[in-house]
């Protein structure tokens, strides 16, 4: 999402003729781009900002935020407008419930979702699952809607008495907008071995419209109308 908010915001300045006056950055505290998309996928990232004149960097672990600078731990970015994402923790009713572990994270067992506690289980972002390269299962929307969907199938099947679900597999597609008329999509197993296994689909005004149809279909069905 910061890297599609970046190249919104080009896409905007180009529209208003005003490009060449914004330098437009990005930085992150990853160790690269996009961690679970692996070296290929976040050297395809790189490349996609690069394309836009976006210079980006990596490891970039804030200390603090002053006026018009953002203070690293061994450097500091100036800015005029600031768009940032704030520190990401588990909310503190997770927390103090005890389900935690010392990660901050509520532990499950990543083929069922259940936590150490019986019949309670834990989904989306309050989660902390390991993948085999090290990395944590990313928090994003789409993998919460697959956990729930994994969850509720559990409880039916509880319920009713019959045959435990098939195991959750963190099979799932991503879609990175490069600007308002065309997306990539990315396809990834985040549980195969050794790294996670990612097809790479180039960007097109196709998969904007798959991305479209995407949302207003989620909308549609969590809200009516």
């Amino acid at each position: 999402a910061p890297y599609e908010c970046a190249m919104h915001i080009d896409g905007y300045l180009h529209s208003r003729g005003r490009r060449e006056a914004v330098d437009l950055s990005v930085a992150t505290v990853q160790p690269m781009l996009m961690p679970n998309a692996g070296v290929e996928g976040s050297t395809w990232m790189g490349e996609r900002l690069a394309e836009r004149s976006i210079s980006f960097r990596t490891g970039a672990k804030i200390d603090r935020v002053e006026a018009g600078t953002v203070v690293l731990e061994d450097d500091e970015l100036p800015f005029d407008l600031l768009v940032t994402v704030p520190p990401h923790r588990a909310p503190d009713v997770v927390t103090e419930s005890g389900l935690t572990s010392e990660s901050g994270w509520v532990p499950v067992d990543r083929s069922t979702l259940q936590t150490s506690y019986e019949n309670v289980y834990a989904v989306g972002d309050v989660t902390g699952i390991k993948l085999s390269s090290g990395l944590p299962l990313p928090k994003a929307g789409v993998i919460a809607e697959l956990e729930g969907k994994r969850v509720a199938a559990a409880i039916v099947a509880d319920v009713k008495g019959s045959a435990e679900p098939e195991p959750f597999t963190a099979e799932a597609s991503c879609y990175v907008e490069m600007g308002t008329e065309v997306a990539a999509r990315m396809d990834v197993r985040f549980f195969a071995e050794p790294v996670p296994e990612i097809t790479l689909l180039e960007p097109s005004a196709e998969r904007a419209a798959e991305k479209r149809r995407f949302e207003s279909d989620r909308l549609t069905r969590w809200f009516g109308g």
